[in-house]
């Protein structure tokens, strides 16, 4: 029995819930593999002041570079 790619990955990445990969998008020509990440909640603790169940109010889409896995790019 094996392991969904995206929770292989999820953990492979340190992510903890509701912080989950999504999907995972390969790309051998151009060496490159992208994570989409996901947070499946409506509410937060501040990263500021660390109250608990703030509502989550910012969804914007970003692209951040993280360490390459083996030869490939890795873009969260």
């Amino acid at each position: 029995m094996g392991i969904a790619v995206e929770a292989l990955f999820t953990s492979a990445l340190g992510l903890q819930p509701p912080w989950v990969v999504d999907d995972v998008r390969l790309d051998t020509a151009k060496r490159r593999i992208d994570f989409e990440i996901g947070c499946h909640t409506s509410r937060l603790a501040c990263p500021a002041c660390g109250a608990a169940t703030q509502p989550v109010h910012d969804r914007l889409r970003r692209s951040w570079r993280h360490l390459d896995f083996f030869q490939f790019e890795a873009w969260l």
